[in-house]
């Protein structure tokens, strides 16, 4: 797992039959103080989610970042060797072992970043502080761009996130 440069893109996933389409309802997942809990958001929802507000009740998450180069999300993905993808699709048992594999390491790497990252906040991001809540997109791929079979997923961490501060502000930066 690598922690990528942020993405303003969509999603580049074909439709096929063994991929979902692509309008379906993304999983989000909350980690507030080493709390994993999820839900779904449909299309709308994700962008409300995207543009720094909350997606149930609208309201706004801190500062609205307006520059055109203003960071919306991170970008980590769960990537293995095509090798486990074929290994997965001609065995059902070992597809299930490995499904169960993504799942533990996804757990793993979303109470990790909601332990280890630090926020930025104030002037330049001078203020740093500890996260106590992210939000995370899950992107599921089935196969490469050339359509052969590459299982992976992508987690999209919000920029937006809780941090611990006396006023409990959200207008707080993930920091890289």
């Amino acid at each position: 797992m690598v922690l990528g440069t942020p993405s303003r893109t969509r999603s580049r996933a074909r439709a096929t039959p063994i991929c979902p389409p692509r309008r379906a309802p993304k999983r989000r997942f909350i980690v507030d103080n080493g709390v994993i809990t999820t839900d779904h958001l449909n299309a709308g929802g994700l962008r409300v989610w995207l543009s720094g507000y909350d997606p149930i009740t609208g309201e706004e998450r801190g500062h609205q970042r307006q520059s055109p180069d203003a960071d919306l999300l991170l970008d980590g993905t769960l990537n293995h060797p095509k090798a486990f993808s074929l290994a997965a699709l001609l065995h059902p048992e070992l597809a299930d072992e490995f499904e169960a594999l993504q799942d533990r390491l996804r757990a793993r790497i979303l109470l990790t970043w909601q332990t280890e990252l630090n926020a930025r906040r104030g002037h330049g991001g001078l203020i740093r502080e500890e996260i106590t809540r992210i939000e995370v997109i899950e992107l599921q791929h089935r196969r490469s761009r050339a359509l052969d079979p590459h299982i992976r997923r992508h987690l999209w961490l919000n920029i937006k996130v809780l941090g611990v501060d006396a006023s409990g502000r959200i207008s707080i930066r993930v920091s890289r």
